[in-house]
């Protein structure tokens, strides 16, 4: 899960229109994406105190999706 972590700490979100051949989900695939058939993610940390302590997660299932900037939106306000 390294590069997803990384990515956690790295970015505001992480937008991922395909899971399946993105690096930065590509640890997560055999035991949690591919079982699932979650294509593409778009997840935002939440922060205390600067710290992440939890995701928001938005999980898009049977093919890639082009996440559009409402959907962002969105999230980063969930997770806010």
């Amino acid at each position: 899960m390294g590069g997803y972590r990384a990515a956690l700490t790295d970015r505001s979100v992480i937008l991922v229109r395909d899971t399946f051949n993105d690096p930065t989900t590509a640890a997560l695939v055999p035991l949690y994406l591919a079982p699932k058939a979650i294509a593409a993610i778009l997840d935002a940390p939440i922060y205390r105190d600067g710290r992440p302590i939890g995701v928001v997660c938005s999980e898009h299932r049977n093919g890639p999706r082009n996440w559009t900037d409402d959907d962002v939106t969105f999230a980063l306000s969930m997770a806010d």
